[in-house]
């Protein structure tokens, strides 16, 4: 039963909110009041087409809420078809703006309009004048066959025993996808290990590389200080003495050890030579 109806910005409404009894209720006024607009807002929050026009001129956005009590038993497995946990009551819900864009909850949850016409449609009928063209919608005869037959009972054990089948076929194929997931995983990992042994990589090649890519980077600086340092030796820096031309040497020698390590030993025995030349003075 629709309990509760709230309208936001709905053509002429700018707000209202509306409590309906058990029993007949009768909504009454002179042309123009706003009826219509009433079981348009319905319609809107029961998975209808939205129409531009029904947003409030001046407004951004309209809204309408239906809450619905006293809820029929075969709509409880549609409601868990959809994971939805629904007790006594359900909240319908659709806010859309003026060119089209349109979001839907149910229960707070967000929704499609599909879900919303099919819910919708087992919790209210709305009848007009051409209500009997509605007999010419082939889709709709499997319902009136069912209804005339008292079928509620045996529909409600189907749609269970078919939503369970979903599920089972659902896990099925979760299951199917995990295994091709692996299998490729597998595939992928597999590659990877052969590329890796025929590489014939050695613990310690990649810090060995790094050195040799920044000895290339300064093979320039490399080559200029070698080559001062054999000036240095032969007597051909300006004159320099020879303790002095060691501890220069030694200098230069030592700025390229990160470059060649091998010269570090060099580089000391130079120092050290430099050193005992002082003290022979």
């Amino acid at each position: 039963m629709l309990s509760q109806l709230r309208i936001e910005n709905i053509a002429v409404i700018r707000s209202a909110e509306i409590e309906f009894g058990s029993g007949l209720n009768i909504l009454t006024g002179e042309t123009g009041a706003g009826k219509s607009i009433l079981i348009d807002a319905i319609a809107v929050v029961l998975g209808g087409r939205i129409s531009k026009e029904l947003v409030r001129t001046g407004s951004e956005k309209a809204f309408v809420s239906a809450l619905f009590t006293d809820l029929p038993a075969n709509a409880a497995v549609l409601f868990e078809e959809y994971g939805l946990s629904v007790e006594d009551e359900i909240l319908l819900s659709r806010e859309f703006t003026s060119d089209g864009k349109s979001s839907a909850r149910i229960n707070g949850r967000p929704a499609t309009a599909q879900m919303l016409r099919e819910i919708g449609s087992m919790l209210l009928n709305i009848h007009g004048q051409h209500d009997n063209q509605a007999l010419l919608s082939e889709e709709r005869h499997i319902h009136y066959l069912d209804r005339l037959g008292d079928y509620d009972a045996l529909l409600a054990q189907y749609r269970a025993e078919y939503a369970n089948l979903k599920k089972l076929t659902s896990k099925l194929e979760s299951l199917q996808m995990d295994d091709r997931t692996k299998s490729a995983r597998i595939d992928l990992l597999t590659y990877q290990i052969n590329e890796l042994e025929s590489a014939e990589l050695s613990p310690g090649e990649s810090e060995l590389l790094e050195t040799e890519r920044e000895t290339l980077r300064n093979v320039e600086r490399i080559a200029e200080s070698l080559e001062e340092v054999h000036g240095y030796l032969n007597g051909d820096s300006g004159g320099e003495g020879v303790t002095t031309a060691l501890k220069q040497s030694a200098k230069l020698l030592g700025g390229l050890e990160k470059y060649l390590p091998d010269l570090h030993e060099m580089a000391e025995k130079i120092h050290d030579y430099a050193y005992e030349l002082e003290e022979m003075d």
